[in-house]
């Protein structure tokens, strides 16, 4: 009747039952003699003893009820943990394993047999054996570490992350303190991190490395020649031509020697336009131009805090270049220091980036130019032995301009179209006696000097004709003074008058255009454009 709820009804029945009970038993006792007749005494005892039975039924009641309510929360709560996907376990002060939940068992591979009564150790890989039990340990004497992350061992071998969260309480027993551990497996997390991490570290990467492509192709718009093939019909540069055809299909290193301004670096792209990494980047670096103490950096990298100043990593031309091709211009003025690094990455194909120890490999074929003569740079001491060697496989050596002369009028022709679109002049011939001085001439600086050359020649040039500067033997402008004529009014005096002297012949020996040193078409088209007689025109 009390677990069903009418306590008062069980309560007054139990009173009621226990005075009978009483009251039965002291009579019979009187009856037999055992006990005198009752006095005031006796009732006062057998209320007192009502009492206390009341009392204890009552006692006896609420604990049948806290009995019934523990085992139905023991059964909800086991319930509980055993269906969450959460790895629970009981474990003893000295790490015995006093409970595991299903889950436990499954992310482990054990069973509970296998578990329940083993020490901790049994779930544990050796490197987190002592971590785990120095925790374990400072929990029992009061030091409880809330949440930790430690490595799980199945029974196959492998390593499970679990973050675990603890709790201490006072062991079945009353005696000793025990810890409920709860765990979540986050090993598929840990994983999904870490490849985002390396993920982010390649995208951070690549943006490097197209920040440097960038960066190295504006660079490599601004130092392009104002040309992109080689121009010219000499033998010498035939013969140039021909070492490069044998050449360019293996990975052979080359190294390319000549004068300044010959033309190495068209030599070097052409190798590599006909090689078969012609898809790949050609990267490029002139040793001359920059300081000794970033030349390292240029051609290897370096990771941020390496250099002052050096807050990101920096991509090196070695690794721009993997797959392609370098070219490395003026290889005779890399510090000696350096030249060893170079050594290696030509034999090994291996590196380190400045301010790192991690060993990169790239796959680069190396073009080297000079103008100097590394032999003598050898003997010198400028320049170590075993790189001569190793870049001296290949050499191919670019002739001069004084040595092609008969390439210049194919030169001239070439680089007028592109300086008169950047000048915004129209010259569009050049006369036998401005050629025969241009092809007598040494060309100390070569091509880049011709073509300087022809660009001032043409921004002085007023008509169509290539004038040359006086410097370089040409004429001097005429003095301001007096009563100046306009150009066209001299002009046509001047044709007028050779073709009085000539009687009219235009072309021919001794023609009007042979002493104006002028092609007899330029000549007519002028006469045309000055309005000068058909009787003039037709008189050649």
């Amino acid at each position: 009747m009390w677990q069903s709820g009418r306590r008062r009804r069980a309560t007054v029945l139990g009173a009621i039952t226990l005075f009978l009970a009483i009251a039965l038993v002291h009579s019979t006792l009187v009856d037999f003699g055992i006990l005198a007749s009752p006095y005031m005494i006796s009732y006062f005892f057998l209320a007192i003893v009502l009492v206390v039975g009341y009392e204890l039924a009552t006692e006896v009641a609420k604990t049948s009820v806290l009995s019934e309510r523990v085992r139905a929360d023991e059964h909800r709560w086991r319930s509980l943990l055993e269906g969450v996907e959460l790895l629970v376990a009981r474990i003893r002060a000295d790490g015995t394993i006093d409970y595991v939940n299903p889950h436990l068992c499954t992310v482990s591979g054990h069973e509970a047999r296998e578990l329940v009564g083993e020490n901790i150790r049994l779930l544990l890989p050796a490197s987190e054996q002592e971590r785990v039990l120095s925790n374990l340990d400072n929990a029992v004497r009061g030091n409880l570490e809330p949440s930790f992350e430690s490595l799980l061992q199945t029974k196959s071998g492998e390593h499970r992350i679990i973050v675990w969260r603890n709790a201490l309480f006072q062991g079945s027993e009353g005696d000793s303190l025990e810890i409920l551990s709860v765990g979540a497996d986050v090993t598929a997390r840990r994983k999904a991190e870490q490849s985002r991490d390396h993920a982010l570290e390649e995208i951070a990467a690549l943006k490097s490395l197209l920040e440097e492509e960038n960066l190295y192709l504006k660079e490599e718009i601004k130092l392009e020649g104002a040309f992109q093939n080689m121009v010219g019909e000499s033998e010498a540069l035939k013969y140039v031509l021909f070492r490069v055809e044998q050449v360019a299909p293996t990975d052979t290193t080359v190294l390319i020697q000549g004068e300044t301004s010959v033309g190495k670096e068209l030599v070097a792209r052409a190798l590599h336009e006909r090689s078969q990494r012609a898809e790949s980047p050609f990267v490029r670096l002139n040793c001359a131009v920059l300081p000794a103490n970033l030349v390292e950096s240029e051609l290897f990298g370096h990771v941020p805090g390496a250099l002052t100043d050096a807050t990101s990593r920096r991509i090196g031309r070695f690794e721009l270049a993997n797959g392609g091709t370098l070219f490395l211009d003026e290889v005779s003025e890399l510090p000696l220091e350096l030249q060893p690094k170079l050594l290696r990455v030509l034999q090994d194909g291996e590196f380190e980036p400045v301010g790192s120890s991690e060993t990169r490999k790239t796959d680069v074929r190396l073009v080297a130019a000079t103008n100097r003569t590394l032999e003598e740079e050898v003997r010198q001491g400028r320049f170590r032995e075993d790189l001569f060697y190793r870049l001296h496989v290949y050499p191919i050596t670019v002739p001069p301009l004084r040595d092609r002369k008969q390439d210049i009028p194919l030169l001239i022709e070439h680089f007028l179209p592109h300086i008169n679109a950047k000048t915004g002049r129209s010259v569009q011939e050049v006369s036998s006696a401005v050629l025969r001085t241009l092809e007598t001439y040494s060309w100390p600086g070569n091509v880049r000097q011709l073509q300087n050359l022809l660009e001032e020649s043409v921004v002085i040039s007023t008509g169509e004709v290539l004038r040359l500067p006086a410097h370089f033997g040409g004429e001097e402008p005429p003095e301001r003074g007096g009563t100046l004529k306009t150009l066209a009014q001299a002009e046509h005096d001047l044709i007028t008058e050779c073709l009085a002297a000539t009687s009219g012949q235009v072309a021919g020996p001794g023609g009007a255009a042979e002493i104006l040193d002028l092609h007899p078409n330029t000549l007519r088209s002028r006469m045309k454009k000055l309005g000068i007689s058909a009787k003039e025109l037709d008189s050649d």
